[in-house]
């Protein structure tokens, strides 16, 4: 919307608005580079409140294309990727839903294959649902802090092979974009650009949506981005965890291409749902002090896509038969739950 080198103001991102807004046979999608320039602006301060609410509303109605998202993600990245310290992550894994219905189990699969020598970065929104669990209260629980700096993540990938870092020390615009959704009541055009943040430039990646029909959206920016080994698929409660009494359709998108992959369902009923989520339920399970036949079947579950994600194993089949091997010797594996 504005030439090379020019000085950007308010002025300049209500054309972005406009374009979003005009009557129905007038307003179009914005194209990939009008969506990185309308974004840096907002991350840059440079539109008003205003106008930020009604750019990411008129998104949600139109419904972002992936050519907004990978634009808006490209702009995301360009201020806030990691120190080149931090290259060498393993894998991508983002967690910004919080789980109401089941516990995290997803958490125990991040730290399993921690353990067992991969790097995962893991980030994660604040909460912003008093009735859902989010990954950094979680992970508290089990004695794991969130990394207050890069160089504290850089460090605790470097002891134990896994962190956690939360969006605001990232970004505290991107956490503060996310903090809106309680304005807004709905979901933001943000919900979705903050699983492809990828702020560590890992090898591969998690990609978990609540909707369906989000599926292609988050495959085609992930191609756009150039991502590879990304699994995408409907996790439990939108985080990025197996459904053991679901079947799953995943995409792994490598080479450029989706593959499309069936996880069937490991138990043929629905299982019953706690009255609340909580960590305890994982340090009991990681300890073998309580029985849960859906929490290890959604630790082992969600560990294979991650192993398929990593490239460790080319199928399903393979890849549940190795978390299973790190599973049962869990007992050996440095700097997990005690």
């Amino acid at each position: 919307m504005t030439t090379a080198g020019a000085l950007h103001s308010a002025h300049d991102f209500a054309g972005f608005v406009k374009l979003l807004g005009r009557g129905k046979t007038s307003r179009r999608s914005l194209t990939e580079s009008e969506a990185e320039e309308a974004f840096g602006m907002i991350l840059d301060g440079v539109a008003t409140e205003a106008q930020i609410g009604a750019f990411l509303m008129l998104l949600r109605v139109k419904e972002e294309t992936s050519a907004e998202i990978t634009g808006m993600v490209r702009a995301a990245r360009a201020r806030c990727l990691a120190p080149d310290a931090l290259l060498g992550v393993d894998l991508d894994w983002p967690s910004h839903s919080g789980k109401r219905q089941h516990h995290p189990w997803y958490l125990l699969s991040a730290l399993l294959l921690a353990g067992a020598g991969m790097r995962v970065l893991m980030h994660g929104c604040a909460p912003h649902a008093a009735d859902r669990l989010f990954a950094v209260d979680a992970l508290r629980e089990l004695g794991i802090c969130a990394a207050a700096s890069w160089e504290q993540a850089s460090q605790q990938l470097d002891n134990c092979c896994f962190s956690f870092i939360a969006l605001g020390t990232i970004s505290t615009s991107l956490q503060s974009l996310m903090d809106k959704r309680a304005e807004f009541g709905l979901r933001s055009p943000v919900n979705t650009l903050v699983r492809h943040l990828n702020p560590a430039r890992a090898r591969a990646g998690l990609r978990s949506l609540h909707h369906p029909a989000y599926a292609a959206l988050h495959v085609e920016s992930a191609i756009a981005l150039g991502s590879e080994g990304i699994a995408v698929f409907r996790g439990e409660g939108g985080e990025c965890e197996i459904r053991a009494d679901a079947d799953t359709s995943l995409t792994l998108v490598r080479a450029g291409n989706g593959i499309d992959i069936r996880v069937a369902r490991s138990l043929p009923q629905r299982a019953a749902k706690p009255d609340q989520p909580c960590a305890l339920a994982l340090r009991a399970l990681w300890n073998e002090t309580a029985h849960c036949p859906y929490g290890i079947e959604a630790v082992l579950g969600t560990a294979a896509v991650a192993l398929l994600a990593l490239g460790q194993e080319t199928d399903m089949e393979g890849a549940r038969a190795q978390a299973l091997r790190i599973w049962r010797n869990r007992a050996a594996l440095p700097g997990t739950i005690a």
